[in-house]
């Protein structure tokens, strides 16, 4: 009986997988890679919005983490539009281990350095240089990533946050029945931190 649903659930991916309506990472970063994208290994990328016609100009190399309705922009058409210039293109480069987060918008050109952190809502317009923290509009470097993970654990349970302590996501999801164990760990964590409190 195993098999059977294993079989229902292969299937129903395959249907969404060709609407492109399925919300699984490996399902679009695999049509990402069939449309020559060049996309490492244990990448996940959380309903980001990527340039389909454009292959060449990206590269995400291993274990990169990009956030929830992040853009990755490889060209830049205004001068086209304005006034007929050539179209600018640039290589967008992710560096391995590197984590952007939510509703970035990352322009043409850039290189994300290897473990750099870019804060949300950041504006990357200029290379991040490996194991930074750059974040803004647009995005500046601050300090290593080392230094900001010193104060992030020096603060846990001292400032008005929760914190849940669980595997990196894109772990988690690679587990079998990953949804049921993270509502589960969540209740516990609520039920042990934050009802606490």
């Amino acid at each position: 009986m195993n098999n059977f649903f294993k079989f229902l659930r292969r299937a129903y991916i395959w249907f969404l997988y060709k609407i492109e309506m399925h919300p699984d990472m490996d399902v679009r970063i695999r049509k990402l890679k069939e449309l020559g994208f060049s996309i490492g290994e244990n990448v996940f990328l959380d309903n980001v919005e990527i340039e389909d016609l454009y292959p060449e100009f990206l590269k995400i190399e291993d274990d990169v983490v990009i956030a929830y309705g992040t853009r990755i922009l490889v060209h830049d058409s205004s001068m086209n539009n304005l006034f007929g210039d050539p179209i600018r293109f640039g290589k967008v480069n992710i560096k391995k281990g590197a984590y952007i987060g939510s509703k970035c918008i990352i322009m043409p050109g850039v290189t994300i350095g290897e473990g750099a952190l870019i804060g949300a809502g950041s504006l990357v317009t200029h290379d991040v240089r490996d194991h930074f923290v750059a974040f803004g509009t647009p995005a500046k470097e601050y300090m290593k990533v080392s230094l900001y993970r010193e104060k992030f654990l020096k603060n846990i349970d001292k400032d008005k946050y929760y914190y849940w302590e669980v595997a990196p996501f894109s772990k988690r999801i690679l587990e079998e029945n990953w949804l049921e164990k993270e509502k589960k760990s969540y209740k516990n964590f609520i039920k042990t931190k934050v009802d606490k409190k």
